[in-house]
């Protein structure tokens, strides 16, 4: 009798040790199903496991999933580690499934400044597009298990018309003049959402920052804010309208 109550509490331990592990995000490859768990109400979900086994974890960190491909006998999964902040740049781990011991690549270099990463997959080669950062061009390659990062020059890049249009209208409104306010500091206090653009747009060539901040101090002066042809021109590096 005693070591049947033995084992029924044993039992219910493991199944409440099981109830609290929350799962958010899962992604299934050819090689098993990968999930984001964490293992505790007041942290993150910051755990990637696969087949019930804990590949990698980031402490006080976000993860999520990217994209998975598919290559001759292993499947890539691109992951993204965040901090969560609205200002934060993430970096990207890939994880490498091909029915034995899964593998975890990470390097500092692995982070996409100015787009979404890309991946093409070229015979058993993985070329992933990490975008733009100060005017290079950044690829990352991956070659059996190994990964490298190649740079460019990217002079033919520009920052797309859209986004520009964005940025006259928002930057427009925000530097406008109001009661009280120290103009000298008004490209510096511009909300998070318009930085986290400008530190994306400002890594294409031809972006001019310190233009936008001249014209956001002369706009709460009481200066006209400049028409969209000559922002187009002066601010992104793009054709006059």
């Amino acid at each position: 009798m005693q070591r049947w109550l033995t084992a029924l509490m044993l039992l219910l331990a493991t199944i409440g040790a099981q109830a609290a592990v929350e799962q958010i995000e899962w992604e299934t490859t050819r090689f098993g199903t990968l999930r984001i768990v964490r293992d505790h109400p007041a942290r993150p979900f910051g755990t990637l496991r696969h087949q019930g086994r804990t590949l990698f974890t980031a402490p006080d960190q976000y993860l999520s999933f990217d994209s998975v491909a598919e290559l001759p006998g292993r499947d890539a999964a691109l992951v993204y580690v965040s901090d969560g902040g609205s200002g934060s740049v993430g970096r990207y781990v890939l994880v490498l499934l091909d029915g034995r011991k899964p593998k975890v690549l990470q390097d500092p270099r692995f982070v996409s400044q100015s787009a979404p990463p890309r991946l093409t997959v070229d015979g058993g080669t993985l070329h992933i597009d990490l975008g733009l950062s100060q005017g290079l061009q950044r690829t990352a390659t991956l070659k059996g298990d190994t990964l490298s990062f190649d740079y460019a020059t990217a002079r033919q890049a520009r920052v797309d018309v859209a986004d520009c249009d964005w940025l006259h209208q928002e930057a427009g409104t925000v530097c406008a003049p109001q009661t009280g306010r120290d103009c000298s500091k008004a490209a510096g206090n511009r909300p998070m959402y318009i930085e986290r653009a400008l530190n994306r747009m400002g890594n294409y060539p031809g972006f001019d920052r310190r233009a936008l901040d001249a014209h956001c101090v002369s706009r709460c002066n009481g200066a006209e804010w400049p028409s969209l042809s000559e922002f187009h021109r002066q601010v992104c590096g793009l054709p006059a309208l």
